[in-house]
């Protein structure tokens, strides 16, 4: 065969399988950057994995404007069972506060489902107290900023919780409350009405 005609033919299957070889190459992902409307985090989402960019990161990409999403791959959906009413979003990040999802949030979700927080939340109908109880412990109290950073929930609000104490002190009759168990060893002086509120509980005598 003369030279010509290997070359004619080489030629010729190298166009044939030159469309199969390029279809068979990885195609490059794209990559959106997205954002939730309540939160300034912008994510890096590429085949479904949504990554926080730093400040940085934002600004050696040259400032994307993000697209605000109704849902971001990778969060979650939660409900505390102390009040299942509510909902809440996680986002992607853990660096982020959970949001309080309004009904026309949840809607834009796509009515994901959800999932029940391993805790739930207690307070009291006579002081502003907070305390978060894991599903198989004792109460602790939860400080405002961690409180916030759970998304706000409203605590189930009772005239006791676990752990409390009541003490008098005899030389003029002040009743206080604490709860060193949760954390608030601090004594708090109740009014006639705290305590009337609180149930008219036992007390102790303040040592």
């Amino acid at each position: 065969m003369s030279f010509t005609r290997k070359f004619t033919l080489l030629a010729a299957a190298g166009a044939l399988l030159a469309p199969i070889a390029l279809s068979a190459l990885p195609a490059h992902a794209a990559t959106t950057y997205q954002k939730y409307s309540w939160s300034s985090a912008v994510y890096s989402v590429t085949n479904g994995d949504a990554r926080q960019l730093s400040l940085q990161e934002w600004n050696d990409l040259g400032n994307p404007a993000p697209r605000t999403m109704g849902w971001i791959e990778g969060s979650r959906m939660l409900k505390y069972p102390s009040n299942p009413d509510e909902l809440f979003l996680a986002e992607p990040s853990s660096k982020t506060a959970r949001h309080h999802l309004t009904v026309a949030e949840y809607v834009a979700t796509g009515h994901g489902p959800s999932v029940d927080a391993d805790h739930s939340f207690a307070g009291y109908t006579w002081n502003d107290t907070i305390l978060i109880f894991p599903h198989d412990g004792a109460g602790t109290h939860a400080s405002l900023a961690m409180w916030l950073d759970l998304g706000a929930p409203t605590p189930k609000r009772q005239a006791a919780n676990p752990g409390d104490q009541f003490c008098q002190t005899p030389a003029d009759g002040a009743i206080f409350w604490s709860n060193t168990a949760a954390g608030v060893p601090e004594r708090l002086h109740l009014t006639f009405d705290q305590y009337s509120r609180a149930g008219f509980p036992a007390f102790t005598v303040c040592s």
